[in-house]
């Protein structure tokens, strides 16, 4: 594809033009544990630069234009950066972090063994990038606490939602009446070792009269996730990380309950009839002191699912999600505004 002929009439067109720069399109298998492949995704990502820079040679970026970057880990950024410069063409990058090493319960932050390069190249990257978004407070205060960014929230870095406001014309379809619904209880989560699946394992074995079921084991596709979903009645987390939380976010727009601790993100998005103590679940033996009484929450969130309150507590959540959380508007209004 020439870079510069899928753009050049949407430019030429004279509205506020979205052109999207698409990537390397050849299937790619996830390397595991992870929601993408730690060496294609650069094919993908060098592809980007590369029709960028056909973009450039044709004329078609221009002073006050805005390049957004869906991951800002992305070493493209840098090249952007060293083009405008050179160049003298005075676009705005901005761009959204999802994770980084950082974050020690990220595959960076487990990986990288000697982060002194990992942690000057995120610094390098939000000083290079003129907007860094992040999606909740939670995550601005771990990247900022770790990197040691001397800045606060203001233009530099700004929270903003997450693009996934197509989830509410996905998951709805799948939704059943409550009072149709089985007892059924989800881990959606990765199983990765700081979403602590044993805890999950051992409420299963306590509580055998519902019916637990550990997603990323059954191997489904994403339809057949959804309509898991729009079958439960609770999805349930113990995550020692979470910077959003999109997995709970998917149950609550599918009509189940988020059960999370209070702790991470979660504190942020859920109210109190959602959220546990933290320290119930902070580790394998704080769970065991606490089990009786988490197990006490679950058998009655299930027991009263259907009633009045449960559900409108359920409505209140997912207007809270569509608002804030799990919604690009936000970082929208940001963008073409700024």
């Amino acid at each position: 594809m020439d870079a510069s002929e899928f753009a050049a009439s949407d430019i030429a067109s004279g509205a506020l033009n979205i052109v999207n720069i698409p990537g390397d399109g050849r299937p790619q298998k996830a390397s595991v544990g992870a929601f993408l492949n730690f060496a294609t995704t650069n094919l993908w990502k060098n592809d980007q630069v590369n029709r960028f820079i056909g973009l450039i040679g044709a004329g078609l970026v221009r002073d006050g234009d805005k390049v957004w970057v869906a991951d800002a880990w992305h070493s493209g950024i840098f090249q952007l950066a060293y083009m405008r410069d050179l160049l003298g063409i005075k676009f705005e990058i901005s761009a959204l972090w999802h994770a980084g090493s950082y974050d020690p319960w990220d595959f960076l932050g487990r990986n990288i063994v000697d982060k002194k390069w990992s942690y000057a190249t995120e610094q390098a990257l939000f000083a290079t990038i003129d907007r860094n978004y992040f999606a909740s407070t939670f995550h601005w205060s771990l990247f900022n606490t770790a990197l040691g960014i001397e800045t606060n929230l203001g233009d530099k870095a700004v929270l903003s939602g997450h693009p996934c406001d197509y989830l509410w014309d996905e998951l709805p379809r799948y939704s059943i009446p409550p009072d149709k619904r089985p007892n059924l209880i989800l881990f959606p989560h990765r199983l990765a070792p700081e979403k602590q699946l044993e805890i999950f394992k051992d409420l299963a074995g306590t509580l055998p009269q519902y019916e637990w079921v550990v997603c990323q084991e059954q191997f489904l596709t994403k339809p057949q996730y959804h309509e898991m979903l729009g079958r439960a009645k609770l999805s349930f987390s113990a995550a020692l990380q979470e910077t959003l939380g999109i997995a709970q976010g998917e149950a609550i727009i599918a009509g189940a309950i988020p059960l999370s601790p209070d702790r991470l993100s979660y504190t942020e998005q859920y109210d109190r009839p959602f959220l546990y103590p933290s320290e119930w679940t902070e580790s394998w033996d704080a769970y065991l002191a606490h089990k009786s009484e988490l197990v006490t929450v679950i058998v009655k969130l299930i027991d009263e699912y259907a009633t009045p309150k449960v559900q409108q507590a359920i409505k209140d959540q997912d207007r809270v999600l569509k608002a804030r959380f799990l919604t690009a508007e936000p970082l929208y209004r940001n963008l073409v505004g700024s």
